[in-house]
């Protein structure tokens, strides 16, 4: 408040007192004259009725009516349960420099008035913003809550992955793999890959052959654990273990198509000797998952893996199951010429002793398994650049 406002003040007469007199007279007069039935005594209990017209009835300000009034209380409170407070003492007047101090304070608050508006407004929106619960239940008395946020849209190998980890342990100690190959000529090619879980491998080119083989080799051994082990690993390790396993422990710093031609076709050795294993086919899926150039089609019931991880236009695919990830067929060639290799494969879960003489060992000087038809159908896409 500035100096002029206070001389402004000083300036004012004080304005005089409202006669009240009479008006107190008259609401004397219809207390003491008004009838019993006058009071109203909707929505008290009888004893609290007949009690009530007493209080109002006789002037309060006699001991009589003053007592009748605070029976009324005390009733009133002991039906609520609660104890009567005791009357609020009469405000006194206000001096005159109180006054125009008042009066001084409500013309500076006229000066803010868009910011209280602001401030109501403020507190309109955030009430509703709020979804105040209705009902007296004590554990809904806050604001709702969030509803959950949208889940994350895994890829779809991915997804494929962690529904074949959810699947049961399997029965038997060994995956038969029966592939059917296709030649020029219209003729299958029949193999049996009996893949045990310790680690062995046996072929035979007939089941009477596989019966009778010596153990070949343990060249899958260490990419079936990669595989194992990449859905618990960051996506950048998993692949480098896969590389170490193709590479036989050595895996150099190569740039990143290189090492995707690494993990496919390690990832493609070990889901073949791992077909019959749920750890193993969730693995591969998760290693795929990390290779931008695989394309994710339907066919059918099956899922097309194709992947251009070649230097040149060579392009390999795998059709697996798309509930279980169990593969199905593999075609590799180039777009638009026929393809190099065709198999189908035909998987099952067994016991190596039904299939192998598993006491079988190298002893009988067996070469090492000659290339796959996957590997030849590399080999010589290689061999024409």
């Amino acid at each position: 408040m500035t100096m002029n406002e206070l001389e402004w003040l000083q300036t004012q007469e004080e304005p005089p007192e409202p006669d009240t007199a009479s008006a107190r007279a008259a609401l004397l007069t219809h207390m003491q004259t008004a009838p019993r039935d006058a009071v109203p005594t909707a929505g008290l209990r009888e004893d609290f009725a007949e009690a009530a017209p007493v209080a109002f009835v006789g002037d309060a300000t006699t001991s009589e009516g003053a007592d009748a009034y605070t029976t009324l209380r005390r009733r009133a409170a002991a039906e609520l349960g609660d104890s009567p407070s005791a009357p609020r003492p009469r405000r006194p007047r206000p001096s005159k420099r109180e006054r125009r101090a008042e009066a001084a304070h409500a013309r500076r608050a006229a000066w803010r008035p868009r910011l209280a508006l602001a401030s109501a407004a403020a507190l309109i929106a955030a009430t509703v913003a709020v979804a105040w619960p209705t009902g007296d239940d004590p554990g809904k008395r806050f604001a709702a809550p969030v509803g959950p946020a949208p889940a994350v849209v895994e890829a779809p190998l991915v997804r494929l992955s962690q529904k074949i980890a959810a699947e049961p342990d399997p029965k038997g100690d060994a995956t038969l793999v029966i592939r059917s190959q296709e030649d020029p000529h219209g003729k299958s090619i029949l193999g049996y890959d009996l893949y045990l879980d310790d680690g062995r491998y046996y072929h035979g080119a007939t089941k009477d052959a596989l019966k009778s083989a010596a153990l070949n080799s343990r060249h899958h051994e260490p990419l079936v654990k990669a595989a194992i082990a990449a859905p618990d690993l960051p996506a950048d390790r998993a692949r480098h273990e896969m590389d170490l396993a193709v590479g036989g422990g050595n895996a150099p710093k190569v740039e990143r198509s290189i090492e995707d031609n690494h993990v496919w076709t390690g990832s493609m050795d070990a889901l073949l000797a791992g077909a019959g294993r749920s750890d193993v086919r969730a693995g591969v899926m998760t290693l795929l998952a990390t290779i931008d150039s695989v394309k994710v089609s339907e066919v059918s019931k099956s899922l097309k893996l194709s992947a251009a991880v070649f230097k040149d236009d060579y392009t390999e695919s795998l059709f697996v199951n798309a509930q279980t990830g169990v593969p199905e067929k593999f075609v590799g060639g180039a777009p638009g010429e026929p393809p190099a290799v065709t198999i189908d494969y035909d998987v099952k879960r067994v016991t190596a002793a039904d299939w192998a003489d598993t006491s079988a060992t190298d002893d009988a000087d067996q070469a090492p398994r000659a290339g796959r038809p996957e590997d030849q159908a590399r080999a010589r896409r290689a061999s024409r650049r």
